[in-house]
């Protein structure tokens, strides 16, 4: 798997409109906790966009307050216990993802940030003791590259 910076801003997008799908799709069927507990995913992950944004740059302000305002619908939705808001936010994100895509399409060749970042990596229980499982494998080709 091979992510630029770019690619991995838009998985978030990706993650957050489709949680917010999920909710209203939950919220549709009666399923109050799902519905809540996809809100709040979808809120952690916007506030992963909006704490990595680089505020060096003057548009970062103008996504920043779009930002706020996509996470204050998120709130109210699930205070309000209704699908309308998070529905907006939606819209408002896939908006902004199409237009990320776009830029993509533009720049197709950003550095990657991860090179053959296949992790095989794994926790068990046995016997009252749990135990990390890292697969090393010994392929020289995956892994992460520096």
């Amino acid at each position: 798997m091979d992510a630029s910076p770019f690619g991995l801003v838009l998985i978030n997008y990706e993650l957050i409109t489709e949680d917010i799908r999920e909710a209203a799709a939950a919220y549709d069927a009666g399923d109050f906790s799902g519905f809540d507990e996809r809100l709040a995913r979808a809120r952690e992950l916007l506030n992963v966009l909006m704490t990595t944004l680089d505020m060096s740059y003057d548009i970062s302000g103008e996504l920043m307050r779009v930002y706020i305002y996509v996470n204050g619908l998120l709130i109210k939705a699930g205070v309000s216990r209704s699908p309308g808001p998070a529905v907006t936010a939606g819209e408002i994100m896939e908006k902004i993802l199409a237009g990320l895509s776009k830029a993509e399409e533009t720049y197709p060749d950003a550095d990657a940030v991860m090179k053959n970042a296949q992790v095989f990596a794994g926790l068990t229980y046995k016997n009252g003791r749990l135990s990390e499982y890292i697969d090393t494998g010994g392929d020289a080709e995956r892994g992460f590259k520096a």
